[in-house]
């Protein structure tokens, strides 16, 4: 089985990794180590800026604010790789967003 993570996702993992309010903290050396570990088994899915700026045109016409419209492009993303399924934690949000051919694809982890 093949895993797939987004640019974005990615980067929003070290992100949650090194603010979360654990106790320890997380260290940001610790956080790379547990990507390096974790992500390799996994491809990376990038979106160019022809295909990423249209898209929030989009949503900014749509009236998307804040993290929706990051969902969205993680969806945009699993969409592009062909991916049978979606894991998140956020997902009655990936279900509003989500296309008809992408929402029986969502699943928690």
């Amino acid at each position: 089985m093949q895993g797939y993570i987004s640019a974005r996702g990615l980067a929003e993992f070290y992100a949650v990794l090194t603010r979360a309010p654990f106790t320890p903290r997380v260290h940001p050396a610790e956080a790379g180590r547990f990507l390096d570990d974790n992500i390799p088994y996994s491809e990376l899915i990038a979106l160019s800026q022809m295909i990423t700026r249209p898209f929030l045109e989009r949503a900014q016409n749509a009236g998307s604010v804040g993290g929706v419209a990051l969902d969205a492009l993680h969806l945009h993303s699993a969409q592009r790789a062909d991916c049978d399924r979606i894991y998140t934690f956020n997902v009655k949000i990936l279900w509003s967003l989500a296309p008809s051919d992408l929402a029986d694809k969502i699943a928690a982890p």
